[in-house]
């Protein structure tokens, strides 16, 4: 809420000359002179003849109050294009971070890819082609440990028997890994679409 002062000298410097007033007498118009370290400060006459002080400066307060609405005017233009300007800074700095976000994702998924390559390199110079006798070794201790017949499935067959990373592969890229006994695997992906026999125990993380 703003604050408005007629004519009080010690409220001008809190105030600011454009929100002070001084009432003048009709009778004293000639001989007034506003200080020079008061111009801005708005001076109203009244007349000072009338018997009714209401009616005297009623056009005094119109114009003092015609002031303050201009007044009011400026200073709501001016926080609206503060406001204005602050938003825009904040769209700015939001978008530059959108940004900065967008490039760092990217990136993340380049280094993905890189590390998804370096992955498949490694398990393809360990893990070998598997040989009927390996896959044959698996199926005969499956059928022991699933009391039924259980088939390797017949697509890109690799037998593993060192410990290995397992690239996560899909569709026709997908692999089924026999592991020795003695080997670990990792990197297991529930949502590839590779399968693993493990000799040990001739299980399957396949659906038999």
């Amino acid at each position: 809420m703003a604050i408005w002062s007629v004519y009080e000298t010690s409220g001008i410097g809190a105030l600011g000359l454009e929100r002070c007033f001084i009432l003048v007498p009709k009778s004293a118009e000639t001989a007034f002179r506003l200080p020079t370290d008061l111009a801005g400060v708005t001076a109203s006459f009244y007349d000072d003849q009338e018997e009714n002080l209401s009616d005297a400066v009623t056009g005094s307060c119109a114009k003092i109050k015609q002031v303050i609405k201009r007044l009011e005017s400026q200073k709501d233009k001016t926080e609206s294009t503060s406001e204005m300007d602050l938003l825009r800074s904040q769209l700015n700095h939001t978008q530059s971070q959108i940004w900065s976000l967008g490039h760092d994702v990217q990136r993340a998924q380049e280094q993905a890819q890189q590390l998804q390559e370096s992955i498949k390199h490694h398990f393809f110079s360990v893990a070998k082609p598997a040989t009927p006798a390996e896959i044959k070794a698996w199926e005969d201790g499956a059928k022991e440990s699933y009391l039924k017949e259980v088939k390797i499935r017949d697509h890109n067959i690799y037998f593993v028997d060192r410990d290995v990373i397992i690239p996560p592969l899909h569709g026709a890229s997908s692999i089924s890994v026999i592991v020795a006994k003695e080997a670990k695997v990792y990197g297991i992906d529930k949502w590839s679409h590779n399968s693993i026999y493990y000799m040990d125990g001739y299980r399957t993380d396949a659906r038999v």
